[in-house]
């Protein structure tokens, strides 16, 4: 009997008989091969894709959180409500910018690395701002 098999790397449909591993080509292990993966409706898939699901629905939720308090932004500091929505405006023109920079750096160095300092730029801004006076 012939099974279909394919790796989790490369994706190639390789055809191998069942129960004759001597049959099945051998296979250069590459530094993808080597990584651990997690397969596709596991609950560890779905726990993961929850969690980016999660992350990426902060992000725009605090990038967006301004827009309910336009009209105090307005009265506030007496400006029109155009221009307290220059809030959203910059900061959205501004993520995007960054995006252009960091997708390309982060495929050059690695995506963890570039993700690790972010937050803890993020987080060394926390701080910073907690102890500010005014």
């Amino acid at each position: 009997m012939i099974t279909s098999v394919r790796s989790a790397a490369v994706m190639p449909l390789t055809l191998v008989a069942k129960n004759d591993t001597a049959a099945a080509p051998k296979v250069k292990c590459s530094t993808l091969n080597k990584l651990p993966y997690i397969e596709r409706g596991t609950p560890q898939f779905m726990r993961v894709t929850l969690a980016l699901f999660s992350a990426g629905l902060a992000t725009f939720a605090l990038l967006y959180y301004v827009q309910p308090i336009f009209p105090v932004l307005s009265h506030d500091f007496g400006i029109s409500p155009a221009q307290s929505s220059l809030s959203l405006s910059v900061s959205t023109g501004l993520l995007a910018i960054g995006l252009m920079f960091t997708g390309p750096f982060s495929d050059a160095i690695g995506r963890k690395s570039v993700m690790v300092v972010a937050l803890l730029l993020a987080a060394i801004c926390t701080l910073i701002c907690a102890f500010m006076t005014s």
